[in-house]
């Protein structure tokens, strides 16, 4: 319990509780809010929040903010140059479609912005080998259906963010936390999602806050297999990325080789026995396609890169310090 209370930072902004309990009974999910000046708001659908920052509502794709962790909600601010809290990078896509409503659907999600922006926790969990785990979507999920993510998932009522984190690590890939020597688990940075991802798919349907865990244990990767037991209702495969792949994902000016492989491990049929196939590189790179064609293709998701991106930043400042 004591890791748990650690992170467990309550928020001294009375409003804010006041805030949230007026939404507590009708929804166990848990809502965004956002800090202006000494005011606390919900953050509604339909809004973009990472231009909401900016004055003029500019096309900007990220923003440096403070995220306070509270059991009951995710509370975001602007970076304040005088304060010496460590900050993170929220950022969207620059095709982020809240960012790109017409007149008529601006007007269309007003109704539903007391519906809120959900919070969703993703685990970047780095073996003690400098890998990072990523699992695929099984093609029945009904959001983004065969992308590679990491394990995560909603929040709910109750719950901090970081036990958020740790209960869908443990319920989509059978690792328990708890059973290994934690060094840390802290923020690393934070990505606007939206569904579905480009306004060609249809209307928005789920506005998501989606908070990237950085979480260390003393395992290696080859260690840390023998536990995993895939959930196949939540994912139906799992691969490691060494440092070197991390960055091929994320650093487009690098020359991909395309001869170059990687290990994956895919549940079969019976949905019990896992087989080892072997990938070319490619993987690494596909993309969502922007006009036409289907929208289900294997890749890895948008946001992923952009965490993979601020963890291979953070392992290359720590390099060099």
């Amino acid at each position: 319990m004591k890791f748990y209370q650690t992170f467990r930072v309550q928020l001294s902004f009375t409003a804010f509780y006041i805030e949230f309990s007026s939404y507590k009974m009708s929804s166990k999910r848990v809502l965004t809010y956002l800090k202006r000046g000494q005011d606390i708001v919900l953050a509604p659908f339909g809004q973009c929040v990472v231009s909401s920052f900016f004055k003029d509502y500019t096309e900007q794709n990220e923003v440096e903010i403070h995220c306070d962790l509270a059991p009951q909600g995710l509370l975001l601010s602007k970076k304040d140059q005088k304060c010496s809290r460590d900050s993170v990078i929220l950022r969207h896509p620059p095709f982020c479609p809240m960012l790109h409503l017409s007149q008529e659907l601006k007007e269309k999600v007003k109704s539903q912005s007391h519906i809120g922006v959900s919070v969703a926790v993703a685990v970047i969990l780095e073996s003690s080998d400098t890998k990072v785990l990523l699992t695929r979507r099984p093609p029945h999920m009904r959001t983004f259906p065969n992308v590679w993510v990491p394990p995560g998932g909603g929040s709910e009522e109750s719950e901090t963010i970081i036990e958020t984190g740790l209960r869908e690590l443990k319920e989509e890939t059978g690792l328990d936390i708890g059973n290994y020597s934690m060094k840390f688990a802290t923020p690393l940075c934070l990505w606007e999602s939206v569904y579905p991802a480009l306004l060609a798919k249809g209307d928005p349907k789920r506005h998501t806050m989606v908070v990237y865990l950085h979480v260390f244990v003393e395992k290696t990767s080859q260690d840390l297999i023998q536990d995993i037991r895939l959930d196949p209702q939540e994912t139906n495969a799992y691969m490691w990325l060494d440092l070197k792949e991390v960055n091929y994902t994320c650093d487009y000016s690098l020359s991909l080789n395309k001869d170059d492989s990687i290990m994956v491990h895919e549940l079969k049929n019976d949905s019990v026995n896992v087989v080892k196939v072997v990938k070319n590189y490619d993987i690494l790179r596909a993309d969502l396609p922007t006009t036409s064609g289907t929208f289900d293709v294997e890749r890895i998701s948008t946001g992923t890169r952009f965490a993979l991106e601020q963890f291979y930043a953070r392992k290359e400042n720590s390099a060099r310090l």
